[in-house]
């Protein structure tokens, strides 16, 4: 999609691939996934 588009990899490609594969998310992005849970708990 993103070379027919001509979109740039990261801007929407990487992305998605992280959304549908969760081992590819960077440990930040996690982290704060994680951590934006316990402050809407709280």
């Amino acid at each position: 999609m993103c070379k027919v588009l001509l979109v740039a990899p990261s801007t929407y490609c990487e992305p998605k691939t992280m959304q549908a594969d969760l081992s590819r998310v960077p440990p930040g992005i996690h982290r704060d996934r994680v951590l934006r849970e316990e402050i809407q708990r709280v």
